[in-house]
């Protein structure tokens, strides 16, 4: 397959120091590409991915988000991806601005929803019903109005997380915002079988996925503003490793 991947132009793929959207793609470009497909990806100048292909509009990362520099961006994309005398077979977004202007495609066009919902957006997507929606978790998606195709979470990628011996505890990471849903440690832990413990209090402390601890008012600045995250960290280790798509997710979107 000829694939188009088309990520937002506020980060570079792969980001540094960051593990959201653009991570996402990043991998997924990495294992489609494994998988033998041909794959192209729009993104920001400053991206690296090796063999492949990237197109671009904007030369480097455009932080902070504006609305129009992600239209822009789209716009580009989706025009450019019609032009290619070659075609694609499917044409995969990660920015509500592709959806928006989803008339400029001519080929089979997917998006993951990396967001949560949103009124302006959904009706985005109600307003572009040939695009077909993925949500990233079952919590997602019951709450998105405009409807959803598929489901399909953000994968790990195992080669990342070499084997060690037991050390005798069990490492829980997770965003424990009430909006990502995550499973409570204690449930987990007993529908696993493992044994009780003490955990610590997920309204107070949190394990990132670069793997420190710190508080939820340090995550919150993370979020707004991605450079906090190495300056509230001091164990920082690099990118962040919690949204690594597993080899082929999201193909069975395509099917």
């Amino acid at each position: 397959m000829r694939i188009a991947l088309v990520s937002p132009p506020f980060i570079s793929v792969p980001p540094v120091g960051y593990g959201g959207t653009e991570l996402v793609v990043a991998e997924l470009a990495c294992s489609l590409t494994r998988k033998g497909h041909e794959v192209i990806v729009y993104a920001t100048g400053d991206s690296h991915l090796g063999p492949i292909e990237i197109r671009s509009y904007f030369p480097a990362a455009q932080w902070p988000p504006d609305p129009d520099v992600e239209a822009t961006h789209a716009a580009f994309s989706l025009r450019d991806i019609a032009r290619d005398s070659r075609g694609f077979d499917v044409v995969h977004v990660h920015t509500p601005a592709a959806v928006a202007l989803s008339r400029l495609c001519p080929y089979p066009m997917i998006a993951t929803i990396h967001h949560d919902r949103a009124d302006h957006l959904t009706r985005i997507y109600q307003e572009n019903p040939r695009v077909r929606l993925v949500a990233i978790s079952a919590s997602q998606a019951r709450k998105e109005r405009a409807p959803i195709s598929s489901i399909i979470h953000h994968g790990l990628d195992p080669d990342r997380f070499p084997e060690m011996p037991d050390q005798g505890y069990l490492l829980y990471m997770a965003a424990t915002r009430r909006r990502r849903a995550p499973i409570s440690p204690s449930r987990w832990r007993r529908e696993q079988g493992f044994p009780s413990s003490s955990p610590a209090s997920p309204t107070t402390t949190t394990t990132t996925a670069s793997g420190c601890c710190r508080s939820s008012s340090a995550i919150g600045r993370c979020r707004s503003d991605p450079s906090a995250e190495r300056a509230s960290c001091g164990s920082w280790r690099g990118p962040a490793r919690s949204s690594f798509p597993s080899s082929g997710t999201s193909l069975s979107a395509w099917s």
